[in-house]
């Protein structure tokens, strides 16, 4: 079905015209088509899901994914993104799909943490040391109502998604297995201000 579904797409594509204004939609659609596959490949095949391969730009993948989230789910909830990015390429060892699916599953965590009108903040840092290595960082911060004991119990543990609560539910599950896979980090704060997840990858 993904298949006949790009196909038609492609159909599609070449019907329009390349400077028209639905023709970058179309682009966007052909590249979440992409990553479903490669999810799909990487569940059929565990070992090797998330594995690193590339060198990958961090901030090409939020500059993407933020292109996406706007229009969708950003500007029809009147949420202010503050985005602040290194100016420098902020280059990292690793899949971009996985990466990719962190920072989409942090995002969608603090969508639903700041409801209407919130506040989220994503941040990008090229050069951070740590336990004798060096990474590149993406924090994700929200002014949500914080994260609850209950939750954080369990917190990067597949349990039943509390919609009210945020944070939860599978979603920071999958973003610990595959920065477990990537050789990276995670850490948090949280409190009734709201919460700070940080991620560290390898250089």
């Amino acid at each position: 079905p993904l298949s006949i579904i790009s196909n038609y797409l492609g159909i599609l594509a070449h019907k329009l015209d390349q400077h028209g204004e639905h023709y970058n939609e179309l682009d966007i659609m052909g590249e979440e088509l992409q990553r479903i596959t490669g999810l799909l490949r990487g569940w059929s095949s565990p070992e090797r899901a998330g594995e690193p391969t590339a060198i990958v730009d961090i901030n090409q993948v939020v500059e993407r994914l933020l292109h996406a989230y706007r229009a969708t789910l950003l500007e029809p909830r009147a949420i202010e993104l503050t985005l602040d990015t290194d100016p420098g390429p902020v280059e990292v060892r690793g899949e971009e799909g996985a990466i990719q699916q962190i920072l989409r599953n942090l995002l969608s965590n603090a969508i639903e943490a700041v409801g209407h009108g919130g506040r989220i903040r994503i941040e990008t840092r090229g050069e951070v040391y740590m336990d004798s290595g060096e990474y590149s960082a993406i924090v994700v911060t929200d002014n949500g109502k914080g994260i609850s004991d209950e939750v954080r119990k369990n917190i990067f543990k597949p349990v039943q998604s509390t919609k009210g609560e945020g944070h939860s539910g599978l979603g920071l599950s999958i973003v610990k297995t595959l920065l477990d896979k990537l050789q990276g980090k995670i850490a948090y704060r949280t409190g009734p201000l709201g919460t700070e997840f940080q991620v560290y990858l390898p250089k």
